[in-house]
């Protein structure tokens, strides 16, 4: 199988180098932040419109309660009722069935379990739902998250590289200045990424402001 990951050239780890990373940094990167930051940036080259989204969220929602609901019918059918016989009928059958074909019955059962799942899986989408952007999905900034990806990813492999060691300084600093080495790193990795075209400045910037917001929310 064909390893389509996207990775430095020689001449950018030869860069790399001379900006003052470590192969560890530079492994990190590799494994970790052009991997997910290449999936992610593909993702928002195609947004969709909030209305197509928000259709999506209520057919896959309908569906969830739908089944839901189905089950929770059959879990209230009350033996001896005559009003529930048909009911009553499907739930002794799905029991018959489950233990055929799993050995299990009752709460064990695979269609029981199905209940809190479905409970599950209905929380979870109400909270995507719920994070979802309210106003328009397209960016007028760059996605910072990428930026992000570089940033742990640096640190996640200085930390290690020093595992043993006295651990100095941070050696790379966030910056968007245009002779800053944070600046040319990330310009680095969006080559290697294929996204040439995409402008770093704005991406580091948006960066910046997320992570200030992000240390002012930690402190309240």
């Amino acid at each position: 199988m064909n390893d389509a990951r996207p990775r430095f050239t020689t001449e950018q780890r030869r860069e790399l180098t001379r900006l003052g990373l470590l192969d560890k940094q530079i492994e990190a990167l590799e494994s970790t932040a052009l991997r997910v930051g290449s999936a992610v940036l593909k993702v928002e080259d195609m947004l969709p419109a909030r209305r197509a989204v928000s259709t999506e969220f209520a057919k896959v929602a309908d569906t969830l309660r739908g089944a839901q609901k189905a089950l929770l019918s059959l879990a209230a059918a009350r033996d001896g009722d005559r009003d529930d016989a048909a009911r009553l009928q499907v739930r002794g059958r799905v029991e018959l069935a489950s233990y055929a074909l799993t050995d299990k019955i009752g709460e064990e059962a695979v269609f029981h379990k199905l209940l809190d799942q479905l409970a599950v899986a209905c929380a979870i989408l109400e909270r995507a739902r719920a994070d979802a952007p309210k106003g328009p999905t397209r960016r007028k900034t760059a996605m910072p998250y990428p930026v992000a990806l570089i940033h742990d990813a640096l640190l996640h492999g200085f930390v290690v590289a020093h595992r043993d060691k006295a651990m100095p300084a941070f050696n790379i600093q966030v910056s968007a200045g245009l002779k800053s080495p944070f600046r040319r790193i990330v310009q680095l990795c969006y080559e290697a990424m294929q996204r040439n075209n995409d402008d770093p400045d704005r991406a580091i910037k948006g960066f910046m402001k997320w992570r200030n917001v992000e240390r002012n929310d930690w402190k309240k």
